[in-house]
């Protein structure tokens, strides 16, 4: 069987995280991903602590499934190897600063001359045009302007920086989505395009049901915004000082608790008959709920609550949930090959096909690891490798 993507190629212009996570989805459902590397140093990436047998613990995850050449885009070799490669992909991924490809003349304007049905995407920090697109960015900044880390700010103060890149990884998801579309138009109008994602936005997009709430009642939103949203979730401590989480929004589900012993004449008490009357007696049920899970270990309550039919689980670590059985059935922590022998673990694909199986082909590539392969795919010989790489063009 052949896995849904494995005749698309992809030219992967993109270090850090949010271009190639959007390229390991890619790679994941079997495209042939070409990562393009300046010869020297590659991937910013390659050079992320903690490293695994002398490879960067957190490049190995975002690039299986890739193969790596080198190639020197500020020389004239390295542009004409470049337009080759064009001509038989359909995808183009950058994540340059507005302008920089079009500079070196492998912009969108372009490459569309040498192949019309490329989808050609830029993942920016702002987009591409606006008075703001040439700013600087990385991932935090895009959450705080984005309105994002004011989620995370509770009376005036930032109750936590968050510990991953949500702006990268959903202006990631977003860039991928965006390609698999314009891959579907193209092949229906046998055109390509343009399509863009990027840290302002992809932020913006998973915050707008949120951002929905401030429109219709003019109040600002902060770290408590979703928890009274929905009128009933929270995270609570056990007695054993271990964590869990309940969210039981719906008033049906929030009856539920009168099958839970110690809470069952909570869903009578006129201050919660509601979601709206949760949601303005919020403070109130939340120091009645605090006060009775610290009574019992964690153990009691997700048993307890479970039994009851409410959604409810422990605050696992990534040590325990790499452990839980049901993330081993599904095939969620593999064991990867490593570039330098044996294996690493690594988070394994979250999509799943009936008829079209994932598979990983490959673990992570050496910088250039590919480039003497693929430059023979495009016709040039080994006597052209040579002089490429003593020329510093690869």
């Amino acid at each position: 069987m052949t896995s849904p993507l494995s005749d698309i190629r992809v030219l992967d212009f993109t270090r850090g995280l949010a271009g190639p996570f959007c390229a390991l989805i890619l790679a994941d459902l079997g495209a042939d991903v070409i990562k393009i590397e300046e010869p020297g140093g590659g991937d910013e990436f390659r050079k992320s602590p903690p490293n695994i047998n002398g490879e960067s613990a957190m490049f190995m995850s975002l690039n299986r499934n890739k193969r790596s050449i080198t190639l020197n885009l500020k020389s004239d070799k390295g542009k004409e190897i470049t337009r080759k490669l064009v001509k038989d992909a359909d995808v183009v991924l950058e994540n340059f600063r507005p302008g920089v490809m079009d500079k070196l003349g492998l912009g969108y304007s372009s490459l569309r001359e040498l192949n019309p049905k490329v989808v050609y995407c830029s993942l920016t920090g702002f987009g591409t045009d606006g008075p703001n697109r040439d700013l600087p960015a990385y991932d935090l900044v895009g959450q705080a302007y984005s309105g994002l880390l004011s989620l995370f700010v509770r009376s005036g103060e930032v109750a936590l920086q968050p510990p991953l890149g949500l702006a990268d990884l959903s202006s990631g998801l977003f860039a991928t989505v965006s390609i698999l579309a314009a891959l579907n138009a193209a092949r229906a109008t046998g055109k390509g395009q343009r399509v863009e994602s990027s840290l302002l936005e992809g932020s913006m997009a998973i915050i707008g049901y949120l951002a929905s709430q401030y429109f219709a009642t003019g109040e600002m939103l902060d770290a408590n915004t979703r928890t009274k949203a929905v009128g009933f979730m929270g995270i609570y401590r056990a007695s054993d000082d271990n964590f869990f989480v309940i969210q039981a929004q719906p008033d049906r589900v929030f009856e539920r608790f009168h099958n839970v012993p110690e809470l069952k004449i909570v869903p009578d008490d006129p201050r919660f008959v509601t979601v709206a009357q949760r949601q303005k007696n919020f403070e109130a049920l939340t120091a009645l709920f605090k006060s009775v899970f610290s009574q019992k270990p964690v153990a009691y309550w997700i048993e307890t609550l479970r039994r009851a039919d409410i959604p409810c689980a422990q605050v696992s670590d990534i040590k325990r949930v790499s452990e839980d059985p049901q993330v081993r059935h599904r095939q969620m922590i593999l064991d990867i090959p490593h570039p330098n022998g044996g294996t690493v673990k690594q988070v394994g694909p979250p999509m799943k096909f009936s008829e079209t199986p994932l598979e990983i082909r490959y673990s992570s590539p050496k910088l250039g690891q590919h480039t003497r392969e693929v430059l023979l795919e495009l016709g040039y010989s080994d006597s052209d490798y040579e002089t490429f790489k003593s020329a510093d063009v690869i």
